[in-house]
């Protein structure tokens, strides 16, 4: 996979999500003019080692993809820790690697079709999924078949990465979906507007922290029949500075 097809990819997914997205808008988050970007994604060029850096920099590629991007060949050693990171940034960037681990949590344990038809995607994502969650040792073979190590994750909190960001904004796009197409009572997507003292902002980041905790512990139930997702978005609406 050459870096054409690789930008070509993320330009179709971005425009999937937002239509209007275009080469120009394509070009203008990569920081990288619309011809040359246009020409590379034509193949009559390729970046320059200090564009290809420039861009990496701005796109959500997993370790494996910014190699192919890089064309770099790694030896057999950096292959394998490739495909270790490559495993822990899937996991962590995408949001069906976790709810497809909280199916093998029920009593009943499902299979592919299963699994495909709960969450709504398609099998062969299923599949990679738990193929990766057993190179992670997420997913353990037991007598019955395949059972989650534990049934509790989390991540660094406050660490920008870009994993972490795509995870969130998969969530983010999820619930714009559930709004539009899932009835009001098997949902809820509520917000508040208030105004803080800046020295609370640490503490109001702790009480939403302690909140999904003690959440948890009231309503989870492993072998549950339905699998659910909880975002909780608390950001400024004035800003005294553009960041």
């Amino acid at each position: 996979m050459n870096e054409a097809t690789v930008l070509k990819t993320i330009l179709e997914n971005k425009k999937k999500r937002n239509p209007s997205y275009s080469l120009r808008s394509f070009a203008r988050d990569l920081k990288v003019s619309a011809t040359a970007l246009s020409q590379v994604m034509n193949g009559k060029r390729s970046f320059s080692k200090k564009n290809c850096e420039k861009i990496l920099n701005n796109l959500n590629l997993s370790p494996i993809e910014k190699e192919r991007f890089l064309k770099g060949k790694a030896d057999l050693k950096t292959q394998k820790f490739l495909q270790i990171e490559d495993d822990q940034f899937q996991f962590i960037s995408h949001w069906y690697y976790v709810a497809v681990l909280m199916q093998f949590l029920k009593k009943e344990k499902p299979g592919l079709a299963k699994i495909s038809n709960n969450l709504g995607i398609e099998k062969s994502k299923v599949s990679n999924a738990i193929k990766t969650l057993k190179r992670l040792k997420l997913l353990i073979v037991d007598g019955k078949g395949l059972k989650p190590c534990t049934g509790n994750f989390k991540t660094t909190i406050d660490n920008p990465s870009r994993a972490i960001k795509n995870h969130h904004r998969e969530n983010l796009e999820l619930a714009a979906f559930a709004l539009e197409n899932v009835n009001v009572e098997d949902r809820e997507i509520s917000s508040m507007t208030l105004n803080i003292d800046p020295g609370k902002i640490e503490e109001a980041k702790k009480h939403i922290v302690d909140f999904k905790r003690k959440f948890c512990k009231k309503v989870e139930k492993d072998d549950g029949d339905l699998t659910y997702t909880l975002c909780v978005q608390f950001f400024p609406t004035s800003l005294k500075e553009k960041k």
